[in-house]
């Protein structure tokens, strides 16, 4: 059954909710029709006060003609007092009298269209701002149900879709019960609206006209969604031209009917799809099926050719098909197609492009952003930047500042798409059929300005602060919890870990002991556990490179040796340590840290974080105040032997490892190249049989260093424990090695130096490693353990 019911002609009609209108009449032709039609429509503000409420509620309870005049002034006295600079009005509107009931009552008798309709859009939108006020309008008065019924029957009105968005900018709890109340159906009401807003006006016309009936429970939203993309897929089954890998063409925002309809329904997605424990609405968003569509609003279009990025793929689809003139020989002179520097702050390209970020931070819904090439579109974002620097193009500051968020937004996404799963000290990569494993990690290198707005981003978001200006973003635009877990799937690249110290080093190490504190001395609610795992392992794979530079301020590493306290340093990892809530992992990252601590580089002070000329956190983001430096101070810091001393071997000096041949073979283990793994260095190595392996178990707690030094020490010759593995030094190795080895190497390899192959990831995994109990029987010959004595709402 077509989703737009049957058509009786060309110009026929479509049946509505009240009566049968015109078709043209519902449609409302396009945006610009509305804006004119409202240009005559802004009220003009009448003198009331609040203590005329109720009579003006009962104005519009009794009013059997909407377009009558005591309804017209009645709303006209209440947009005045939800206007007024007393802004407690707001509340007493909605908490003293049935004035939301009656709204919504009044929407659903009045015209579409008329200037009481848009007048009561208004009231009900200025009341909705409120955070007090947003769980009665939307779920004990049912305005969230009633306006996404409303604006799926006419998605022509973006005010609807502006409300919706304020009711779901809201606390995570509201947010839930929104999608997973089983009568609201707010995602597929704003996915089917955002599917009927963003036709063209040929797309439309080949549709049937829209048929809804009267009692809004035969056709629900998530009935009126399916209809309209099994309707679609038949239209566009014998045009092959259209699709690729479940991308079409490029959309040109100018010829979609609503643009603002759309653009508001994405930023009330965006809202919903925040990550959060609970995936309901990650899921519900997948279900609908518009994903395809958002990931279309982001895609990028070469000048000369606009689906070159459609055309990548050997087996594409479009290989052979005609292409119009129009398309193939655009001029060089050009933009870009969809240009990132023109996505500013809650675009049509903004909201989309945050919507595919929340959805790949999300275990359950990854896969589908995998699965729709989403590493392919978000490096063409990442991209972009570095071309028109090469072809030197022009843009003005605030250009610049957009055109560096948005990249940022996309590299974050890539950041969890692909260094989520599978590295070390996190979960297991998933087996799945979504090409996961055909991407390397090149696509996460960072750049050093990058790196800069990352942390920045971090301490906005630590003290839950706001950015102005072009670039910017509002306060609860970005969660510090998912901020971290950016991070930290970034640094799963060895060659971002070098990047980050070297542009903001001990500054973010800095910010990440900060969240530990707050986790572990305040309990604060901003930093939940795996928050501050996040912190914690980003922190201990960053410290690789604090043996050599500076890790931390010096204060952060000054003990008091006469009362026999510990550093500030010393007792925050201590309080993280013993915390029930600690993750195997943060609890990993804590130990290695606290191991470690004297070998480390504390010098500098705060103060001297903070230069002059370049824009970023200030003295107080990474300064401690006297309550969480006064809780630190009631930390006894238990006795405790220090880990190894590390050898200076294990740093810089990149390490090939090759399994023991078997018995009785007379084949020298590097003559099988396959079997060689290099690595960087020898605390690289480290990482497959330290903690997550399913190879290697350890009995006692675990010294990454000695591991380390016990590699080097191998690779020198000397009998010492190795694992069950060969080991040699590649500047060492015979030249046969090298020729070997250099055959294997892949020309788009993504290894810290650039010459060796990436590292084999697959031993947390199963992968080929020896399995030992570390201090027990031959194999284990030299130690490897040490003893011990947590966007705004719209206003119009």
């Amino acid at each position: 059954m077509a989703i737009f019911g049957s058509r009786k002609k060309k110009n026929g009609t479509r049946q509505d909710i009240e009566q049968a209108p015109k078709k043209q009449d519902v449609r409302v032709c396009n945006t610009q029709d509305r804006s004119r039609l409202r240009k005559n429509k802004t009220p003009t503000p009448v003198e009331a006060n609040i203590d005329m409420l109720s009579e003006l509620v009962e104005d519009l309870h009794t009013s059997v003609d909407t377009s009558g005049e005591t309804p017209a002034k009645a709303l006209r006295m209440l947009f005045s007092l939800s206007e007024s600079a007393e802004t407690e009005n707001r509340t007493k509107m909605v908490r003293d009298a049935d004035l939301v009931p009656e709204l919504l009552d009044f929407l659903k008798r009045c015209e579409r269209g008329s200037s009481e309709q848009y007048l009561a859009l208004l009231v009900l939108n200025n009341i909705s701002i409120p955070s007090e006020n947003k769980r009665l309008i939307a779920l004990e008065c049912g305005g969230a149900q009633i306006l996404s019924r409303l604006l799926c029957l006419d998605p022509s009105c973006h005010l609807m879709a502006i409300i919706l968005v304020n009711l779901t900018f809201c606390d995570a709890e509201l947010r839930k019960e929104l999608v997973t109340r089983p009568n609201i159906e707010l995602i597929e009401s704003l996915s089917f609206a955002l599917r009927v807003a963003s036709f063209t006006q040929e797309e439309f016309d080949i549709r049937q006209p829209l048929s809804v009936p009267n009692d809004y429970g035969q056709y629900t939203p998530r009935y009126l969604l399916a209809s309209v993309l099994k309707e679609e897929r038949a239209l566009n089954y014998n045009n092959t031209t259209r699709y690729n890998h479940n991308h079409e063409i490029l959309i040109d925002l100018s010829q979609i009917l609503f643009p603002e309809t759309a653009r508001w329904c994405l930023s009330a997605l965006k809202n919903l799809s925040r990550p959060v424990k609970d995936s309901t609405a990650a899921h519900l968003l997948v279900k609908s099926g518009i994903v395809h569509l958002i990931m279309r609003f982001i895609s990028i279009g070469d000048p000369i050719n606009p689906i070159n990025s459609l055309l990548s793929d050997e087996n594409s689809q479009f290989e052979g098909i005609e292409m119009s003139h129009e398309v193939l020989l655009r001029p060089e002179s050009e933009p870009f197609l969809n240009d990132p520097t023109g996505w500013k702050s809650n675009s049509i390209q903004d909201a989309a492009l945050f919507i595919v970020m929340n959805l790949a931070a999300m275990k359950s819904s990854r896969d589908t952003i995998l699965e729709l090439s989403g590493v392919n579109a978000m490096t063409k974002i990442t991209e972009h930047n570095k071309r028109i620097r090469r072809d030197k193009t022009d843009y003005s500051s605030d250009e610049q500042k957009q055109l560096e968020f948005q990249p940022l937004k996309a590299r974050m996404t890539l950041a969890y798409l692909i260094g989520s799963e599978g590295h070390f000290g996190q979960p297991r990569r998933r087996a799945s059929s979504n090409g996961y494993n055909e991407y390397d990690d090149s696509a996460i290198i960072v750049t050093e300005s990058e790196v800069s707005a990352l942390l920045g981003l971090l301490a906005d978001s630590l003290q839950q602060r706001a950015k102005a200006g072009a670039g910017g973003y509002s306060a609860a635009t970005f969660n510090v919890k998912w901020v971290l877990y950016s991070i930290r799937c970034l640094v799963t690249n060895t060659f971002n870990q070098i990047q980050i110290v070297n542009v903001v080093g001990v500054r973010l190490n800095v910010l990440l002991l900060k969240v530990l504190a707050l986790h572990a001395l305040r309990n604060s609610t901003v930093i939940d556990a795996e928050a501050a795992e996040y912190a914690a392992f980003t922190l201990y794979l960053l410290s690789n490179r604090g043996f050599k530079e500076p890790f931390l301020p010096g204060s952060f590493g000054v003990e008091d040796r006469i009362a026999g306290t510990g550093s500030l340093s010393s007792k925050v990892l201590t309080s993280y340590i013993h915390m029930e809530s600690v993750t195997p992992a943060g609890r990993h990252a804590a130990d290695q840290l606290l191991l470690r601590l004297r070998y480390l580089c504390f010098l500098g002070s705060i103060p001297e974080l903070t230069p002059d000329d370049k824009e970023g956190p200030s003295n107080a983001d990474y300064a401690f105040d006297e309550s969480l430096l006064d809780a630190a101070e009631a930390i006894i810091v238990e006795k405790r032997k220090h880990g190894a001393r590390p050898c200076d071997d294990i740093f810089d000096r990149p390490i090939l490892r090759s399994k023991v041949p078997k018995r009785g073979t007379h084949v020298a283990p590097w003559e099988n190249g396959a079997a060689v793994s290099v690595y960087p260095n020898a605390l690289i190595a480290v990482q497959q049989l330290s903690f997550g392996s399913t190879k290697v178990r350890h009995v006692d707690a675990i010294d990454d260093i000695q591991i380390a030094n016990n590699i080097a020490n191998s690779a020198n010759g000397e009998k010492t424990e190795s694992y069950n593995y060969w080991w040699t030094w590649q500047d060492s190795a015979s030249s046969h090695i090298r020729n070997s080895l250099s055959r294997l190497r892949s020309p788009d390899s993504s290894s810290v130096f650039g010459v060796f192959p990436s590292i084999n990831q697959d031993s947390f995994v199963g992968g080929d490693f020896p399995f030992s109990f570390f201090g027990c029987g031959n194999l284990c010959g030299a130690d490897t353990s040490v003893g011990h004595d947590g966007n705004e709402d719209i206003r119009l």
